[in-house]
């Protein structure tokens, strides 16, 4: 039985648990979006909800490509160092890129979200 990499298994649970993140995070967003203006106490703006909406999805397919690809690899330094791919045949880049991408598109979401619950309708 082949050993597995310490540092992909984390990587994995860190990008599992981000997901799940990412996913609960959106159905609240789309609850709001959708019962929010029913209740007075809980009125976001609803421009800036979408893009959180758009940016956590972003990240939640960022995420899911980081997730996916580690199967394929053997340990966290070629992992690291190769190309990761949505489907299997499209390319999307290194993990660190990839990682930037899911961290950014997270935070603005928040700054998003922020500013929807700040500047209510």
């Amino acid at each position: 039985m082949e050993t597995v990499d310490p540092q992909l298994k984390m990587l994995f649970d860190y990008t599992l648990f981000h997901i799940g993140l990412y996913t609960t995070l959106v159905t609240v967003l789309f609850g709001l979006l959708t019962f929010g203006h029913e209740h007075k106490r809980v009125t976001p703006s609803v421009g800036p909800l979408k893009w959180t909406v758009v940016f956590f999805l972003c990240a939640g397919l960022a995420g899911g490509a980081i997730g996916s690809n580690i199967p394929h690899y053997r340990d966290f330094a070629s992992y690291s160092n190769a190309t990761l791919y949505a489907f299997g045949f499209i390319p999307l880049g290194p993990y660190s890129w990839l990682e930037h991408v899911e961290h950014i598109a997270f935070w603005l979401g928040i700054l998003f979200a922020t500013v929807a619950f700040l500047k209510k309708k």
